[in-house]
């Protein structure tokens, strides 16, 4: 430019050339727009309508090949087809407003039609099939309507051998079978016999495969050796019988140096499974027995295991959480309620039950799982005074929300009116030594209690 500037006066006047307007891109006119609106009906478009509608279709029919171009390509093709149209009219949500018979199925071609106005005319392409050779084909038979038919699979404990019972394995014991082993290996005999007799008696290779095949069994069995459980070492077997026997003797020092190992020692871990075995079969063999001074024992087997920070009881709660519970609700756990101490276990497994809940703190499942069989057994009518005493301690640190309260508030003051004193005046020694205990425990509760009832009352 500078050089053309410099070189007269004529190249100063001289304008820039004007730049060439930018192709229009393929849209649809507002002439086509009125048109079809004309043979719709629609005469009152005005041209600012013509023109929003003609831009808001170029707009959808643009997305709709964009669209359709990304189908083609996740199916790894080149081309364009009517399922890839369809499907992009699916992803934009007008599936409604595909143009029924207009998109063509596969295998489809379209002929070019001339038009005389100038304009080109694309129709599908018409086939011809061959009826004659149609009529002719022979129609394929109806499949056979499925039905069930019962047959044995063993009969007096043998399977009959019929033809539903396909490749079943024969037994030892059958005549037949071994009768057909006999045959097979004396036929196998005679072979070998034959090929000696023709390359000669005296061959030493011949003669000690005839022995060979003789003890052959025609019949291998396969033996599986049953899955063992893994055993301990000697010295964990030493360890876990002298606890156990230290836990439930009765030696007072013994037991209390096996308790104390049981709550410092890092080794118990791999004890474990089989002392949670212990404990629950041991719970319920003497629950059933009565034996109120063994079920103490095992409490505090259990309790020494929760207190040992080094063991994850996680594992075998399913057995310890049933054997605590049982010590806790169960109706009977001695001959005599009237003076074994039975409160004292009930206390005892309630404690050690809340210092399992306070170790998994983070698993609201179980606590509320645990507070639904104690809501059980508190609510119901039917339990005695030494289970409803079991599930006040739990109940009274599980529960925070107030309206679980709420919810438990007209049986506990059902259960309070009952248990007062002078509501058993007239009840026997034993009677009114439970329900007092019940009473007491239940007047410890009884502010909580109140202050959760008159907030959700308030809230209604």
């Amino acid at each position: 430019v500078m050089a053309s500037s410099s070189a007269g006066p004529s190249a100063s006047s001289s304008q820039p050339a004007p730049a060439l307007p930018a192709p229009l891109l393929p849209r649809f006119e507002q002439d086509w727009v009125k048109r079809v609106g004309e043979s719709m009906g629609v005469t009152n478009l005005t041209p600012n309508g013509t023109l929003y509608i003609a831009e808001q279709i170029t707009h959808l029919v643009k997305r709709i090949v964009y669209d359709g171009q990304k189908f083609a390509l996740h199916g790894r093709r080149t081309k364009l087809k009517g399922k890839d149209i369809e499907a992009a009219m699916d992803l934009i949500g007008i599936s409604e407003l595909k143009p029924l018979g207009q998109i063509l199925p596969e295998g489809h071609n379209l002929i070019h039609v001339p038009n005389p106005n100038g304009e080109d005319l694309f129709v599908p392409e018409e086939r011809e099939f061959e009826l004659s050779a149609l009529a002719a084909t022979p129609v394929p038979l109806l499949p056979v309507k499925p039905h069930i038919r019962a047959h044995w699979l063993a009969y007096n404990g043998k399977v009959p051998n019929i033809a539903e019972n396909i490749a079943q394995g024969t037994s030892e014991d059958d005549p037949v079978d071994k009768k057909e082993t006999e045959e097979l290996k004396s036929a196998a005999l005679a072979k070998v016999s034959r090929k000696e007799t023709a390359g000669g008696s005296n061959n030493s290779a011949g003669m000690t495969f005839r022995h060979s095949a003789r003890e052959i069994a025609m019949k291998e069995t396969v033996q599986v050796q049953p899955p063992q459980v893994e055993v301990l070492s000697v010295e964990q077997q030493i360890y876990y019988k002298e606890i156990v026997e230290a836990c439930v003797g009765t030696d007072d020092k013994k037991r209390q140096d096996a308790l104390t190992s049981l709550e410092i020692d890092t080794g118990v871990q791999s004890l474990l499974p089989r002392l949670s075995v212990f404990i629950f079969d041991a719970t319920r063999a003497n629950i059933a027995q009565r034996c109120l001074s063994m079920l103490i024992y095992i409490g505090r087997i259990v309790r020494s295991l929760v207190v040992n920070k080094s063991v994850a009881i996680e594992p075998s709660l399913h057995h310890i959480l049933p054997s605590l519970l049982s010590c806790m609700i169960g109706k009977h756990l001695c001959l005599r309620p009237e003076a074994d101490n039975h409160w004292a276990l009930r206390d005892f497994s309630s404690k050690t039950l809340i210092a399992i809940l306070n170790r998994k703190e983070k698993d609201t499942m179980l606590k509320q799982r645990v507070f639904n069989v104690l809501r059980e057994i508190f609510m119901d009518s039917a339990s005695t005074y030494g289970q409803i005493y079991g599930t006040l301690m739990v109940i009274n640190e599980v529960i925070t929300d107030h309206n679980e309260r709420f919810g438990i508030y007209n049986r506990f003051v059902d259960i309070m009116n009952a248990c007062h004193p002078s509501a058993v005046q007239s009840q026997s020694e034993e009677m009114k030594m439970e329900a007092g205990r019940v009473y007491y425990y239940l007047a410890k509760m009884d502010q909580g209690m109140l202050r959760s009832y008159r907030l959700v009352s308030n809230n209604f």
